[in-house]
């Protein structure tokens, strides 16, 4: 991951969007699989 995101000003800002992405996507992912069980 460390070496994805580029070093500087603007690395804070990747890592919090990365973030949300990834818990917006464990989220529809949780949802779904408890959906199907």
């Amino acid at each position: 991951m460390r070496k994805i995101v580029p070093f500087g000003s603007e690395c804070g800002k990747c890592i919090r969007q990365a973030r949300e992405i990834f818990d917006e996507e464990n989220a529809v992912l949780q949802s779904n699989f408890i959906n199907v069980a």
